[in-house]
């Protein structure tokens, strides 16, 4: 319910109707089902359930929950986390496991103001250790898949620069508020092994492009990068001698950007169908946080064989996270 745009929109006239007794209501009712649902209802996956089991809290935030229910009007809202954790024999990590992660790799924080389940507390929390990072808050975008959509809708990404961590506060984004960002830049090109994707392993050389640096913000013009496999060779300023036997891609007027990396997706959520959308928008890496294991193996084999166009997939076998850090 507090996950949702739709539950914490009409989350005040349900506390409303509960205060004033009003237990009929329609809106009270809803809420009951929902939670009931949720609380008795079959499981589609445990992996989520045993992640969030293994990842634990602190000895005071326990503390605080404990108190926050015994004196909330709804009770647990949590339920079934952390109570069913031991009926689903997950141990939880250690405590170095949930030791703040320390990263300069160029990252986008994305936020909702209608989030309850992970709130902008949360992540000005995480981006404290992240030095070379940019923040968007979403007006009206909850938990779920409307943060991503009303991302694209209102453009979300703000040209790739908002707020930079030296700015210490995040923008705010509200409905028409920047043109998209398709307008603004007529083609993206992505330096990245797309082509070991499609399994071809051939020398590819993108002309007279302008490189994107994300690390310092500049723009490199009129450059060629020549690709081999699975790795970059060269950048040299164009026009340059290439290869006899290589695949030319013409770059005028285009950019090119490294591969972007998403580091918290639910696949089994978007689909099969995502796979190939987050490569043709950019993103050559994901990392998974609770999806079904068969699929998510399945899928990534089908990748690495040259089967499926999809970016790199990360995920978890075990309930862990020492490996926290992607690659750049």
């Amino acid at each position: 319910m507090l996950g949702d745009r739709d539950g914490l929109e009409s989350l005040p006239r349900v506390l409303l109707e509960l205060d004033h007794r009003n237990f009929t209501a329609d809106l009270v009712q809803k809420a009951a089902k929902e939670i009931a649902e949720e609380r008795t209802g079959p499981v589609d996956s445990a992996m989520s359930l045993a992640m969030d089991c293994s990842s634990g809290a602190s000895a005071g935030r326990l503390a605080e929950i404990d108190k926050e229910t015994k004196g909330g009007m709804l009770a647990h809202l949590n339920f079934p986390i952390p109570d069913i954790c031991p009926s689903i024999g997950v141990p939880v990590r250690p405590a170095t496991d949930r030791m703040p992660v320390h990263s300069g790799v160029p990252t986008l924080f994305m936020s909702g103001t209608l989030d309850g389940r992970t709130p902008r507390s949360n992540e000005e929390e995480a981006r404290r250790y992240f030095n070379n990072s940019q923040s968007v808050l979403i007006e009206g975008a909850g938990h779920g898949d409307d943060l991503f959509i009303l991302a694209r809708d209102r453009s979300g990404a703000r040209r790739l620069h908002g707020d930079r961590k030296s700015e210490n506060a995040g923008h705010s984004i509200a409905p028409a508020e920047v043109p998209m960002m398709r307008k603004q830049i007529p083609f993206v090109m992505v330096a990245t092994s797309l082509f070991s994707m499609a399994g071809i392993a051939q020398t590819s050389a993108i002309t007279d492009v302008t490189v994107i640096n994300p690390r310092n913000g500049t723009a490199a013009h009129h450059r060629t990068v020549v690709v081999t496999g699975k790795r970059i060779d060269r950048v040299q300023t164009y026009p340059t001698r290439l290869p006899v036997k290589v695949i030319v891609i013409d770059g005028r007027g285009k950019y090119l950007v490294p591969g972007l990396w998403v580091a918290h997706v639910h696949l089994n959520k978007a689909g099969i169908e995502s796979l190939s959308l987050l490569v043709a928008n950019g993103v050559t890496g994901v990392r998974d946080m609770g999806s079904n294991l068969q699929d998510m193996k399945q899928w990534r084999d089908q990748i690495e064989r040259g089967e499926r166009i999809g970016p790199r997939l990360k995920h978890r076998d075990k309930c862990s996270n020492r490996n926290r850090t992607p690659p750049a």
